[in-house]
């Protein structure tokens, strides 16, 4: 989404030009809700479900605010934070625990 005019200038299909920019928003929230749903199914513990859940949560919130105008320290620290964020809940609700 972030590369989209660029993408479009050199002809590289990526799924963001194939699908469209909204259709791709809502394929990434549909693809974190499922991980959340498997992963509840599987994790059976309510602090891991709420972890993933938070974690869910703002990777959707990033995704909506994902465009082009934002600059690359949202993408450094929002999108590619994420994962460290996901640990760093997961840690915390392991100590409260």
């Amino acid at each position: 989404i972030r590369d989209c005019k660029a993408d479009k200038q050199i002809s590289l299909k990526t799924i963001p030009i194939v699908l469209g920019v909204k259709a791709t928003r809502w394929l990434i929230i549909g693809l974190l809700a499922l991980y959340f749903i498997i992963s509840a199914f599987i994790d059976r513990d309510l602090t891991v479900i709420i972890s993933k859940g938070v974690v869910v949560a703002l990777a959707a919130l990033c995704t909506i605010l994902i465009n082009e105008k934002k600059n690359d320290f949202f993408y450094t620290i929002a999108i590619d934070g994420i994962m460290l964020l996901q640990f760093l809940v997961m840690y915390l609700f392991w100590i409260i625990k």
